[in-house]
């Protein structure tokens, strides 16, 4: 397959500890549990944003077809959004920018380097 076949449905990918799948709406306690922790945004790059202060907002619009991906990030132990993984500004279908941010608690585990090598063998 080629990332054209996903630019309307995305894939879920699995780990071993964790499920990477495109957010829904019944997300939103978890990720206003995890957004809300400003020392996420550390390294972002850009201070806490409007969508990140009131993560319903994502799913007030309907979504484009894109050729990139934006997954949550969920533990499948206990099924909670943790975070998110960002795959954007694809370049002939090989090279890509990668963006993530992990929730505190889940951090220290491994968890961010598990879902980044599944994205890329993806």
């Amino acid at each position: 397959m080629s990332l054209s076949d996903y630019i309307n449905d995305k894939p879920i990918l699995d780990t071993e500890h964790l499920q990477l799948r495109t957010l829904l709406p019944e997300d939103v306690p978890d990720l206003c549990e995890c957004m809300a922790d400003p020392s996420i945004y550390r390294y972002w790059g850009a201070s806490i944003g409007k969508n990140d202060r009131n993560p319903e907002l994502l799913f007030e619009k309907a979504s484009k077809p894109v050729k990139s991906f934006h997954w949550g990030i969920v533990c499948r132990s206990d099924r909670k959004v943790i975070g998110e993984l960002w795959v954007y500004l694809i370049e002939n279908d090989r090279m890509a920018k990668v963006a993530y941010r992990l929730s505190p608690k889940y951090q220290g585990k491994g968890l961010a380097t598990e879902a980044l090598h599944c994205a890329v063998d993806f």
